[in-house]
């Protein structure tokens, strides 16, 4: 149930930057009982489950909005767009910029 909640809150908070203990503030439980729960639940740290859940949003951005790369970056709550580059690239393996046109590329083939 822990587990779950967090979940709902990252959907509302994802781009505020919350840390881990804030989030565990929030919930009522101390950041190593939150630990806990998750990594008994998902196999995966609250930090690892809130990157995530940042990544997905961005790569939504990337495939369907017209925001550039520099807007999505301030809108995910990062200062720096370069940083958010290379967050990304290491997320996905590409450069917001390169898994825009590779998304793009594969939906246009036949």
């Amino acid at each position: 149930a822990l587990v779950a909640r967090f979940r709902a809150r990252l959907e509302t908070t994802y781009r505020d930057q919350v840390s881990v203990p804030g989030h565990a503030l929030a919930l009522g439980v101390t950041a190593k009982q939150l630990r806990t729960a998750c990594i008994e639940t998902t196999d995966a740290p609250p930090s690892r489950l809130i990157h995530d859940r940042l990544m997905l949003e961005a790569k939504r951005l990337m495939l369907y909005s017209n925001m550039t790369v520099s807007e999505a970056a301030f809108y995910l709550g990062f200062d720096d767009p370069a940083y958010f580059t290379r967050v990304f690239t290491r997320a996905s393996g590409l450069s917001p910029r390169r898994f825009r046109a590779s998304s793009l590329a594969k939906a246009v083939r036949p």
